[in-house]
């Protein structure tokens, strides 16, 4: 992973996987409670990626530590306030409302770290955009509840997570990111599931199977890749590839449950990659998608803190 290329298509690849992971959730939160799901998640996500990284805390530093606990926090409260608006708002409405941290980034980036956008990233947003509504046909938009409202700030969460882990990439061993965050998760996730759901272990085969698939390759190696991956591409490009989810989640639906997508569906999908498409394209024209302008502001960090 040492290109933006490369390091663009082993983000697609993790992309990849949390699509297929929406039949596979759905499937073990009919045997599992929400909170207590996310706890057994993140736990078991946290010890193998202490087994993939075994001499990772030879590195650790003070800011690492500080790092990990930022981004554990933000991690947790994206996945918790997507869950909890799930209770009280439409699917289809959720997967809208959560795409909107894709347009987010690139904003939020420009706001608090003045990253730069570039032409073809900032139309490769709107049309990925375009594409995400098109792809999950929302209900009526204009009925706002709290579950989109919580929805919403899930969004805002997730956008906030891209931008700190493309700052914290340059900062501290990937591995070690990774294990402070899914462990910091774990931690935090304990005592909210503790106190709102009865813990309990005896689930089939098949859901014990579907866990292993969520925490190992969707969390573990997932965020451990993104980490990584995001020394070479910035948030905003990295927002317009995880943007292909909701296609990959479309293309399993259609597989495993036979569902018939409409054509506007399909011209979502294809709207969604010609955006990620066109993000690339900045590769060619700017260096704006390497990480530089938050290597840059990771060095105006350090010389501060010296």
């Amino acid at each position: 992973m040492n290109s933006p290329r490369s390091a663009s298509l082993w983000l697609l690849f993790i992309t990849f996987l949390w699509g297929l992971s929406f039949v596979i959730v759905k499937e073990a939160l009919e045997q599992c409670g929400p909170y207590w799901f996310l706890f057994l998640r993140f736990t078991l996500a946290a010890l193998a990626a202490l087994l993939f990284f075994r001499g990772v805390w030879s590195g650790a530093h003070r800011l690492a530590f500080l790092y990990g606990a930022v981004l554990s926090g933000v991690l947790y409260a994206g996945f918790l306030l997507q869950t909890l608006g799930l209770q009280f708002t439409s699917p289809s409405k959720s997967a809208f409302i959560t795409g909107v941290s894709v347009i987010l980034v690139p904003i939020l980036g420009w706001m608090f770290f003045q990253a730069r956008i570039s032409l073809e990233v900032g139309l490769g947003v709107l049309t990925a955009f375009i594409g995400l509504y098109l792809l999950v046909r929302p209900d009526n938009l204009l009925e706002v509840n709290r579950g989109d409202l919580l929805t919403l700030g899930c969004a805002v969460v997730f956008a906030f997570h891209l931008l700190f882990v493309g700052r914290y990439a340059h900062s501290a061993a990937p591995g070690l990111l990774a294990v402070l965050q899914l462990g910091g998760a774990a931690l935090l996730s304990l005592p909210i599931s503790l106190a709102v759901e009865t813990p309990r272990l005896d689930f089939s085969a098949s859901f014990y199977v579907a866990l292993v698939y969520l925490a190992v390759f969707c969390s573990a190696l997932a965020f451990s890749v993104q980490i990584r991956a995001q020394r070479h591409v910035s948030p905003a490009r990295a927002a317009l590839i995880f943007s292909l989810e909701p296609v990959f989640a479309a293309m399993t639906s259609v597989i495993f449950y036979g569902d018939k997508l409409l054509w506007r569906e399909w011209l979502g999908g294809a709207l969604v990659m010609a955006g990620v498409l066109l993000g690339e394209a900045s590769v060619l024209r700017s260096k704006c998608g390497t990480g530089r302008d938050f290597q840059r502001i990771n060095q105006s960090q350090k010389e501060l803190l010296k």
